[in-house]
């Protein structure tokens, strides 16, 4: 309780519709307490529905190799 959470997030990884983006949180003193992966969809507003992501787009916005986890996550379908 009124304890400073300093979040890092960063694009992990972009696929045809989707892109992951992980994050990392810590106390203000530096201690790690969570740690999280998240999907999302780009979404066209106008028509909607889901939307490719271009090349353009991916390489625009930039990709960290780096995963907030040690093991690939496995994506339930």
């Amino acid at each position: 309780w009124n304890t400073e959470i300093i979040v890092k997030t960063w694009p992990r990884k972009f696929e045809k519709v989707s892109s992951w983006r992980d994050f990392e949180m810590y106390t203000d003193n530096g201690e790690a307490v969570a740690i999280a992966s998240s999907e999302w969809v780009l979404i066209d507003t106008e028509k909607q529905s889901i939307s490719k992501i271009t090349e353009e787009m991916a390489k625009e916005y930039g990709i960290v190799k780096e995963s907030a986890f040690e093991e690939e996550i496995i994506r339930k379908t």
